[in-house]
Formats: C-alpha cells, structure tokens, sequence
C-alpha cells in the first residue's frame, strides 16, 4: 500500500466506467477518497533524512543511505558536501510532500540557494529505491534542467 505523507489521503478508481450514458464523468464521480496511515517507516525516512541534509548533518544523512548505493557511499557524500560548498551553505531542499511504499519512495521537494549571483528556486520529484529507510539509488526530475545546470556550473 502506498501512502502520502502529508494529507492521509490514497485515491482509488471507483467501479464506474469511463463515460455515463454517453457523457463523460467528472472526475469526482470517478474517484473516491480513503484515509491511509500517515507513519510508514519511508515516509519517516524521508521527513528525518530531509532534515538532517538541511542541517547539514552528514552522519544522520548517511543512516539513510544502502551501503551498496549506486555511485557509493563516499562518492554520495561528497556530493552533499560539494553542494554546500559550491551554494556557500544556502542551498536548501524542503519536502513538500512524500509518498512512500516498502520499496520506493517519492518526494516532492523544493530547492532553493544562491551563488555566484545566481538563484535557484524550483520544485522537483525525486524517487528513491532500496529497502526500508535505506535508499540504494535515486532519479531527480527536474522540470528545467538547464536551469538547474546553470546554477550549478
């Protein structure tokens, strides 16, 4: 089962078909609201692990990383650390929402930081893989790469 962290809500497809008498149906007749937990382990995951990169806590930042991470563990790490440095400490990455399985992990995050002269200032997924609380690799989709490469070249 999948769950939101944020708003409990998992939205299922009704047993109504696609059209009602030859019109379509809104989508609200279609769908219906269940409420689902709010306190899967990846969702706890995710809000601790976002916390602790916004304080720049490493070592807290790496209880959540697989020791078998694509790219390793070290290489990982350094990352992190280079992105403080290159945004002079004001890259910041809040999560707006999270959805979690046993095996996945979806964030919706927003970005923000400065420098030299430029900003950064967007909001992306990022999906994360690996076992519970442990991410073994992960994808980010932003909306505007080049915007996101400019900032950080």
């Amino acid at each position: 089962m999948a769950v939101r962290g944020r708003e409990s809500v998992r939205v299922t497809s009704t047993p109504q078909g696609e059209t009602s008498g030859g019109r379509c149906v809104p989508l609200a007749q279609k769908v219906k609201e269940e409420p689902v937990v709010d306190d899967h382990p990846n969702v706890i995951a995710g809000r601790e692990s976002y916390e602790a990169f916004n304080d720049g806590d490493i070592d807290v930042v790496r209880q959540f990383l697989a020791d078998d991470i694509v790219r390793g563990l070290d290489e990982v790490l350094g990352l992190f650390g280079e992105m403080f440095d290159l945004s002079g400490g004001t890259y910041r990455v809040e999560l707006v929402d999270v959805y979690a399985s046993d095996d996945r992990t979806v964030a919706v995050e927003h970005s923000t930081g400065s420098r030299n002269g430029k900003s950064l200032d967007e909001s992306h997924p990022v999906v994360f893989e690996g076992d519970v609380g442990k991410t073994r690799e992960a994808w980010t989709y932003h909306f505007d790469d080049q915007a996101c490469a400019d900032f950080w070249s």
